[in-house]
């Protein structure tokens, strides 16, 4: 039998692999859990993490529950989501994405306003729907409000909560820009 687990982070995917690799889960037959990392990212349906998914021992006593696990399981926790295909290289600025076409530029502010270091937000409204991006101070700012809001339900959300990544560029500098100026520095 084979299963697949989704973590937040790499590290706590590397610490699971840790914990969980040879430990007994079937006590009967002796069969060990071989767990490693998966070779590609796991891509879910939004909604999926749901109170269906809560942790059910079953017939595996010995077997016990990541904190991790817990924690997703949990009534608070339900309603978020998560992006682990993030592609970009960590910077200070977020894209917001998932929006509802009548999102409300002054709530994403009110939202991202509250987080520390925040310095700036660029929001449009366009055809193909809202589009926002969140600047802060510098990058550890930025993920630790993408690790605090993502999958945040705004007031209209209906296809799930906010979902945060980096931002392909920094706010308002453009690629060439931005190899222009590491050129001239060098």
């Amino acid at each position: 039998m084979i299963g697949f687990a989704r973590f937040r982070t790499r590290l706590e995917a590397m610490e699971a692999v840790e914990v969980l690799n040879g430990k007994r889960v079937d006590l009967e037959r002796g069969t060990l859990l071989k767990a490693e990392m998966a070779k590609k990212n796991l891509h879910i349906k939004r909604g999926i993490l749901s109170k269906k998914m809560s942790f059910q021992p079953s017939s595996y006593e010995a077997f016990s529950p990541l904190p991790s696990d817990l924690f997703l399981s949990s009534p608070s926790y339900n309603n978020r989501s998560f992006n682990p295909a993030d592609q970009n290289p960590p910077c200070n600025t977020l894209y917001v994405g998932n929006l509802p076409p009548n999102t409300s530029e002054e709530e994403l502010r009110a939202l991202f306003s509250k987080c520390h270091a925040f310095k700036r937000m660029s929001f449009r409204n366009k055809a193909q729907g809202p589009m926002c991006f969140v600047e802060f101070e510098d990058v550890h700012f930025a993920n630790q409000a993408m690790n605090e809001l993502q999958g945040y339900c705004l007031s209209n959300s209906v296809k799930g909560g906010i979902r945060l990544s980096f931002s392909k560029n920094p706010l308002f500098i453009k690629p060439n820009k931005a190899a222009k100026e590491a050129e001239s520095a060098n």
